[in-house]
């Protein structure tokens, strides 16, 4: 009996006439958006149960330091603006048994936005922070195809428009899950989040 999963029964019912309500535990859930598997202060996120060095270099360090002071200056009132957000997107409940020294399943996620909008507090239906409502990618040397996986994922989590800076090309793009891949994005960046439109150039 221990092995198998626990069950309840309606207050009154008898066993012979109710159907089983199964009550899942702690190994039956996805991880809270702040559950770190790596350390705070790691290089690496993860992305389809691979860690990725996310470093950066001069060329992507610049262009992420003025994007984080322009939404520092731009985010409206009860939001705020971020950088290094570690969020978890997991596609499936973790193992109970799950090492993160070790290799990782696919089903494992833990992203770090570049900079990141979100508003403040704590979402009163999930008792966890609230999702990321933009999210900006810098890139520089990471592969067009690596940020859209990201992308995908944020999208899946609950991230409401996802931004890459392409930075050899001097373009930003948007993410579009209708189109399955970034779009140009022209003129300003217009959302609830900003209390003023963020001019692209």
């Amino acid at each position: 009996m221990a092995s198998n999963p626990p069950y309840m029964l309606a207050p009154g019912a008898s066993a012979s006439f109710s159907t089983p309500l199964r009550c899942p535990g702690a190994a039956d859930r996805l991880p809270r958006l702040d559950e770190h598997l790596l350390p705070e202060d790691s290089p690496y996120q993860i992305i389809d149960g691979e860690r990725i060095l996310c470093m950066a270099k001069p060329e992507h360090a610049r262009p992420h330091t003025r994007l984080a002071a322009v939404l520092h200056a731009l985010v409206a009132d009860e939001y705020e603006a971020m950088t290094e957000l570690t969020t978890r997107a997991d596609t499936a409940p973790p193992p109970p048994d799950l090492d993160p020294s070790g290799p990782l399943p696919r089903t494992i996620n833990e992203l770090r936005s570049d900079a990141s909008i979100l508003k403040i507090g704590i979402d009163r239906d999930t008792g966890d922070r609230h999702v990321e409502e933009l999210s900006f990618e810098v890139a520089n040397e990471q592969s067009l195809g690596n940020l859209k996986q990201k992308a995908q994922k944020l999208t899946a989590r609950g991230v409401r428009r996802v931004f890459g800076i392409l930075v050899k090309k001097g373009q930003v793009v948007e993410w579009s899950s209708a189109h399955g891949d970034f779009v140009p994005v022209v003129g300003e960046i217009r959302d609830p989040g900003l209390r003023l439109p963020l001019p692209v150039r």
